[in-house]
């Protein structure tokens, strides 16, 4: 059964209550979810009718067994989420807490998988003091500018290519053109009229089109003249 974000948002912060020995009180639902009383109360109801709590009048609600499931695949995905993005790669913990609560939802079971096999392998290779993950580390603590299309580039800017995102032929044809990670170009001309751009790739004069050029991710560099 599908739920919606707020209702997942519901049965994750009763369990998380009930967890810490806290009473899930409508008064701390509220509280803690920044709804108002009635909007709890309205969505307890629900939550009681569809099996997946137990409510009696007035009194505080308690997840069932099929609660408690559904509860713990929702935190699940939170704490595979969180420890990605907090520990991995080195979001503060509370602007980290708050993507993986708009990431939660819209997570599939395939992709949870692929996201805990690189939190799962990342950690066996930290253990192991791979050399690729003090790369990685060394990457991160260190970011660079945000790297943009290549279409982005003003006039005289120049950018080093860090990756291309277009698939099949045109990958294979900007690769193929010399658009490689760690190639410089340098943004001579924007022609609207025409959606094309003149640069200069490696120093060689060139001529792409705007698809092409939204497909050439770059970091900006010093601007030459």
């Amino acid at each position: 059964m599908a739920l919606s974000e707020r209702t997942e948002d519901y049965l994750e912060e009763i369990f998380s209550l009930e967890m810490e020995s806290q009473e899930p009180s409508v008064t701390a639902l509220a509280k803690n979810l920044h709804v108002s009383k009635a909007s709890v109360v309205s969505a307890l109801k629900k939550l009681c009718g569809e099996g997946f709590l137990v409510q009696v009048k007035y009194g505080t609600p308690n997840l069932t067994e099929k609660g408690k499931e559904r509860a713990l695949k929702i935190f699940r995905r939170h704490q595979h989420l969180s420890y990605l993005l907090r520990e991995i790669i080195g979001i503060k913990p509370d602007v980290a807490s708050e993507i993986a609560c708009a990431m939660e939802h819209v997570l599939d079971p395939e992709s949870e998988k692929r996201l805990a096999a690189f939190v799962d392998f990342y950690c066996v290779s930290m253990k192991e003091e791979r050399q690729w993950v003090a790369r990685l580390q060394s990457g991160l603590d260190n970011p660079e500018d945000l790297s943009r299309p290549l279409l982005m580039l003003e006039e005289g800017e120049n950018g080093r290519v860090v990756r291309i995102t277009a698939r099949e032929l045109l990958r294979k044809r900007l690769l193929d053109s010399g658009f490689s990670p760690g190639s410089h170009v340098q943004c001579i001309n924007h022609s609207c009229e025409e959606q094309l751009i003149e640069v200069t790739l490696n120093g060689t004069p060139a001529v792409m089109n705007m698809k092409e050029a939204l497909a050439v991710w770059v970091l900006p560099e010093d601007r030459i003249g």
